[in-house]
């Protein structure tokens, strides 16, 4: 969509038939004819960044974030007291998972379940209070209501709503921060049938400890996606040109790397007596292998592309001149 006027003439194509010299083209009252488009554009980003910001200033994105209990508290931060709620305000700073005393509840709404935040999501089977009890006083990790006392447990009562969680209770892992049945993972995977529960484990682990970093990636490739369809205007054929060769260097760079980092790991590896290595280590160094094999690959597919398409780069840096370039 074009806002500029211009002076240049479309004259129709036909072998058959001799164009007019008086024939002047689509110029007549050419104008720009989205300005309404642009401020629509505009107001509705306008309005969805006020939406943005009356949320962060009066909400509280750290209880979808961390999660809360029962009581308004959100876990892993110092909270405020609630006005007429009991057990508000309390800190949360040692206890950054949310328990579930009817796990049920996190998928359905209809179901009852008190929440509380632990110190960690509870590892083993337990059977009777007094068990829980036990687990207090050794891991000092309390898996009833804040106004129950340890010694206590064993003589409370348990529920979905009552002072202790539902039992019996099976270990439990953590998911950004919200516990659930160490078997979840497993079902999950049997349902789907071909993905080992341990890689879904570790991605939803990995998310949940670089979501932030994460998130400022995506802002920075926002910023410098807009950057450069500014500056595309003024130096089309550069940034073209730029593009490629980063993307050429930045293969080639990015594939040594992880071959070099491979052959360390590798090496480091094999410096270890065969009795005395973890599994990790091992995984470590597979991993990169994959990891460097992908990256050569891709490098490989790439600079047959620009091999093949290379008499074709001059005339997308043509084409990004003829529509960069400022008419009158």
């Amino acid at each position: 969509m074009g806002c500029r006027s211009g002076n240049n003439q479309v004259v129709p194509f036909d072998k058959d038939k001799e164009s007019e010299d008086e024939f002047e083209g689509p110029i007549h009252d050419r104008s720009c004819r989205d300005v309404f488009c642009l401020f629509f554009f505009l107001a509705f980003w306008g309005g969805m960044g006020y939406i943005a910001y009356v949320s962060i200033l009066n909400g509280q994105p750290a209880r979808l974030i961390y999660g809360y209990d029962s009581y308004g508290n959100i876990c892993g931060m110092k909270n405020e007291p609630i006005p007429n709620v009991t057990l508000s305000g309390l800190d949360m700073t040692s206890r950054k998972y949310v328990f579930f005393f009817n796990f049920l509840a996190l998928s359905n709404p209809l179901e009852e379940s008190k929440i509380i935040c632990v110190q960690s999501c509870p590892n083993g089977t337990f059977i009777t209070t007094s068990q829980l009890e036990d687990y207090a006083v050794e891991e000092n990790i309390t898996l009833c209501s804040y106004d129950v006392a340890v010694s206590d447990y064993s003589s409370a009562s348990n529920g979905a709503t009552a002072d202790c969680p539902t039992l019996p209770l099976t270990s439990q892992i953590s998911i950004l921060n919200r516990c659930l049945p160490a078997d979840f993972l497993t079902t999950a995977a049997d349902t789907i049938g071909f993905i080992d529960p341990g890689i879904i484990k570790k991605i939803f682990s990995d998310i949940e400890k670089t979501w932030l970093e994460i998130c400022y990636l995506c802002a920075i490739s926002v910023g410098l996606s807009l950057f450069m369809v500014i500056i595309m205007r003024f130096f089309a054929a550069v940034i073209i040109y730029v593009t490629i060769i980063i993307f050429v260097v930045g293969s080639l760079a990015g594939t040594a790397f992880l071959w070099y980092t491979w052959y360390l790991a590798d090496q480091e590896l094999q410096d270890i007596p065969e009795n005395e290595r973890i599994a990790a280590d091992e995984e470590n160094v597979e991993t990169l292998l994959i990891y460097a094999g992908v990256a050569s690959g891709v490098t490989v597919i790439l600079l047959l592309i620009l091999l093949v398409m290379r008499r074709r780069i001059t005339l997308v840096v043509e084409i990004g001149r003829a529509s960069c370039r400022e008419r009158v």
